[in-house]
């Protein structure tokens, strides 16, 4: 009988046995068998390889007996399923990883598939974390879902031949890669270039799609490069420089998450700032500084520092969600930048709550000018309707976060109106005060204790405002006295402990 969301089995005193075939424990809205035989005298019946996944169900563990039953040839992940200890689904199946699938695998047994198919959206992408060194499909996809006439950021977890790539509803679509030669030569806004018939889209690298529909494209994968959606290995991605005049705009490379499951930053040996596309407008993260998770085929930006040649995604930054799993003790990353560093983290809203953020780091052993290993050069959105926030330096340079010493404490900050009316400013993070001063009206605000709002009309503003920093927050903090006899200063990782 078909499950919907009824009482399917109501007032059913003979039910003995019930058969799932699901290879998942289904989510229960309803109870099907309210106020029918008791669950704990009848025997469920599930694939052999999920007993263990519906015994640790909050639902189903209700039965009195969970036993296997016959195994079947196709298989629909729409939650967490864990073949570990080298449980294994019986024979070749085929496999849809569903949206908001997840799978582990474990153990050396080998995990033969026919036709698996990845399938991810932004919002509920499907994970696989695999560390079985023989999984392997006679036929391999990813499939995406897409809206009409919207840009995607992301990463193919596979290569791709891009004439091969198909539309569920037979749109146009385009596919563009990012040109670091081109922005190193010429600065900002010529830098996407559409890859042509024929070529391959690279797995770990970025690109931007767009079609004229919504629908689902499918990436099909040769069976050369099987084994990089079913990787169990770290994997590093190669940097490249491209030479600029202008420190600013030299040597960007267009990245990606090259893993099907989540990664948490934390675990790239890398520590500049990557850019990310939200949606609505770019934002700039710190990988000392922030905590932040990439979804599956997730792309980012980063300039590539002189002295580093690639990034390296290790393994253990796969995860199941994009919320941080790692412990809050986690040792101290190598490459921690150096000095005493106060950060404060500004944003923009407007009225329809579009909003933009920018960094100002004051640390004095960074310098004035623009450095590609703690410096993130803003990126404007494409959405014309977001104001858009930034500081600025004597060269011009625009910063999403801008690492500097005090100096004189006054920083430049611009910013995008995209149609005339009022805009706010505040502080989502203050590590001492600092003072917005508005040149036009000539108003001085503490921004670390009340927002800001003003008007202004339409357009690039960038000599309206000043944040002025005052020079006590480089005074140390300090104890007028203490009236304890010991204290005792022990060390764990990432961690100083005062006993006292």
């Amino acid at each position: 009988m078909y499950y919907g969301y009824t009482y399917n089995f109501k007032e059913s005193p003979s039910i003995e046995t019930v058969v799932c075939r699901s290879a998942t424990p289904p989510s229960i809205t309803n109870d099907p068998f309210y106020n029918a035989r008791s669950k704990s005298a009848i025997t469920l019946k599930v694939p052999s390889f999920a007993v263990v996944n519906y015994k640790l169900d909050t639902y189903w563990y209700q039965f009195g007996s969970i036993v296997e039953g016959d195994d079947i040839d196709y298989w629909k992940i729409t939650s967490e399923l864990s073949l570990t200890n080298n449980r294994r689904m019986n024979g070749k199946p085929d496999i849809d990883l569903y949206y908001g699938g997840k799978l582990r695998v474990g153990g050396n047994a080998p995990m033969p598939t026919a036709d698996f198919n990845y399938y991810v959206s932004e919002g509920n992408p499907g994970c696989l974390i695999n560390d079985c060194p023989d999984m392997t499909a006679e036929n391999l996809s990813t499939k995406f879902s897409v809206s009409a006439n919207s840009w995607y950021f992301l990463t193919p977890v596979h290569d791709v031949v891009l004439n091969q790539v198909t539309h569920s509803a037979n749109a146009s679509y385009v596919f563009r890669y990012y040109d670091g030669a081109s922005r190193g030569t010429n600065g900002t806004g010529s830098s996407w270039k559409n890859v042509e018939d024929g070529g391959t889209l690279k797995a770990g690298q970025g690109y931007i799609f767009q079609c004229n529909a919504a629908g689902v494209i499918t990436l099909p994968a040769e069976a050369a490069v099987h084994e990089q959606l079913f990787n169990t290995e770290d994997v590093t991605t190669p940097l490249y420089t491209y030479e600029s005049t202008a420190a600013a705009n030299k040597s960007w490379n267009y990245v990606g998450n090259p893993f099907p499951a989540y990664f948490d930053v934390y675990y790239m040996d890398f520590t500049a700032p990557i850019t990310v596309w939200t949606g609505s407008t770019y934002k700039a993260y710190s990988i000392v500084d922030d905590e932040f998770v990439l979804r599956p085929m997730q792309s980012f930006f980063v300039q590539k520092p002189e002295e580093v040649e690639n990034i390296v995604f290790h393994k253990e930054g796969r995860q199941f969600s994009s919320a941080i799993e790692r412990a809050s003790y986690a040792p101290a990353r190598s490459g921690q930048p150096a000095g005493n560093r106060l950060l404060f983290n500004l944003q923009i809203v407007n009225s329809e709550n579009a909003a933009d953020e920018t960094r100002v780091v004051i640390n004095e052993a960074a310098k004035m000018s623009y450095e590609i290993s703690s410096d993130a050069s803003k990126f404007t959105s494409m959405e014309k309707g977001v104001p858009q926030l930034f500081t600025i330096d004597d060269e011009g340079n625009r910063y999403a976060i801008n690492e500097r010493p005090l100096n004189d404490g006054n920083v430049q900050m611009g910013f995008y109106a995209p149609e005339s009316g009022y805009y706010t400013i505040q502080a989502l993070r203050a590590d001492g005060e600092v003072t917005l001063y508005d040149t036009a009206l000539g108003k001085s605000i503490d921004i670390t204790s009340e927002a800001y709002t003003f008007h202004s009309e339409a357009g690039n503003d960038v000599s309206r405002f000043v944040l002025i920093f005052n020079a006590s927050l480089l005074e140390p903090t300090a104890i007028d006295h203490a009236s304890i006899d010991e204290v005792n200063v022990s060390t764990l990782p990432g961690q100083i402990v005062v006993n006292a």
